[in-house]
């Protein structure tokens, strides 16, 4: 048994029964939430602590004199270190002081577990999910595209966008995973929205209920072309309320990648009217 004291709360248990001094050395044997337990050695006894959440805590006594006047001697399964039974009534429990496992003698000197101390776990290896290869993404002839913008303070956001020429920025790509086609119900146009429940596990674009979500129509916002409001809706922005989480020029960058108009979300004020439409939406039910 490693020499080492008593923890604090075996201590506190034991009171002024016991001094700190007369302990020689110590074992925690359980230290857990709802149940903690440990076992000290004095010069002429070992004392056994236990501490329960719903009970009150107490600890028992067993001389040395009765271990060395006699008692048979058990093997510890676990350590395969000798324990001698200081009391002679079987069947009965025991603590092994040298692992802390907690063992049951029966009758016939029969040692077996009742809590063996666990093996430490190895930590699984998570497996490696490779995905397969596959080309650019198309739906009715529009290929998929992507590109990173800049916003506000440096950050880097990616976009997806279709288009059945070559763009002037972008990158074609396979669809990302938790990604659905949706249809502009105005224009006609596809573009890329988050997959959610069964949605997600259903085929692209098999479904047709994954393009029925209701958008609001953005163009309603002055400043906002059908082109901007492509490029918006690329970037998940389809409703007024998406509009009010954003910077003014982060979504001037979005709608305009290239920058040719400026701050033009700012100037036409398109959070103001986000949030006027989005008022007016919420008291008319819709």
């Amino acid at each position: 048994m490693e020499t080492r004291k008593l923890p604090k709360w075996a201590m506190n248990v034991l009171g002024k029964d016991v001094a700190e001094s007369e302990v020689k050395e110590g074992q925690v044997l359980s230290n857990g939430i709802f149940f903690k337990s440990a076992i000290g050695r004095t010069d002429k006894e070992y004392i056994l602590v236990e501490k329960r959440t719903l009970a009150p805590p107490k600890y028992t006594r067993f001389p040395i004199s009765e271990a060395k006047e006699g008692g048979a001697i058990v093997q510890c399964p676990s350590c395969s270190s000798s324990v001698r039974l200081m009391q002679g009534v079987l069947p009965r429990e025991i603590y092994c002081i040298s692992c802390g496992s907690h063992l049951a003698v029966g009758e016939n000197l029969l040692v077996t577990f009742v809590q063996p101390i666990p093996a430490p776990s190895q930590p699984k290896t998570p497996e490696r999910i490779v995905p397969e290869p596959s080309g650019p993404f198309e739906y009715k002839g529009y290929v998929l595209h992507t590109k990173s913008v800049a916003l506000k303070g440096g950050r880097q956001q990616r976009i997806y966008f279709f288009s059945k020429h070559a763009p002037h920025s972008g990158t074609p790509c396979a669809m990302p995973e938790g990604y659905v086609v949706g249809v502009n119900n105005r224009t006609g146009l596809p573009y890329l929205k988050k997959a959610s429940g069964a949605t997600a596990l259903a085929k692209i674009p098999s479904a047709p209920a994954a393009f029925c979500e209701k958008r609001d129509d953005l163009t309603l916002i002055h400043g906002i072309g059908p082109e901007y409001e492509k490029r918006l809706n690329a970037a998940g922005i389809t409703k007024y309320e998406d509009l009010l989480k954003y910077e003014p020029d982060e979504l001037s960058r979005i709608a305009s990648p290239d920058n040719s108009f400026g701050n033009r979300a700012g100037r036409q004020r398109w959070k103001a009217q986000a949030k006027r439409f989005a008022t007016e939406k919420k008291y008319a039910g819709r």
